[in-house]
């Protein structure tokens, strides 16, 4: 799948950054996935132990969806993993404590979340950040 070679690729780049720029130790690493490859950075910060700090913008919050996909977000889907792992807000949990920012969250189809939905959509990532005492590091913010 896409979003495997995509991760891949994104831990290449750090390891690469690590040992011939930093000398074999990053600086603190903040990932920013805007729209559909928000997944993306989410994945790859969970594989990637090095990165401290996530941000999404205008991103689904679950690939789980009534509608059929179009174009586009179906490369981030990685077969299996709602069976293994979960959802996106599984997903995000493996962050945890580290800090995760989501801006203006989206549903599967990229319909806008308000808040209300996006923490009722978050609620598994909520929990898990407030088991681990770090809901100061998770932050959630729509336009409305």
């Amino acid at each position: 799948p896409l979003v495997t070679q995509w991760v891949t690729d994104i831990r290449r780049v750090l390891e690469g950054l690590a040992n011939l720029v930093y000398k074999g130790r990053l600086p603190r690493v903040r990932v920013v996935g805007r729209g559909e490859a928000g997944p993306l950075a989410v994945v790859a910060a969970a594989l990637e132990p090095g990165v401290d700090q996530v941000h999404t913008h205008g991103a689904p919050v679950s690939v789980i969806t009534d509608e059929p996909y179009e174009e586009g977000p179906i490369g981030t889907l990685i077969p299996g993993s709602l069976k293994t792992i979960g959802d996106l807000p599984q997903w995000m949990s493996l962050l945890a404590p580290r800090s995760l920012r989501v801006v203006d969250p989206v549903t599967a189809g990229g319909e806008p979340l308000n808040l209300a939905q996006a923490r009722q959509g978050l609620k598994h990532t909520r929990a898990t950040y407030r088991v681990l005492k770090a809901e100061k590091a998770l932050v959630i913010e729509t336009g409305g």
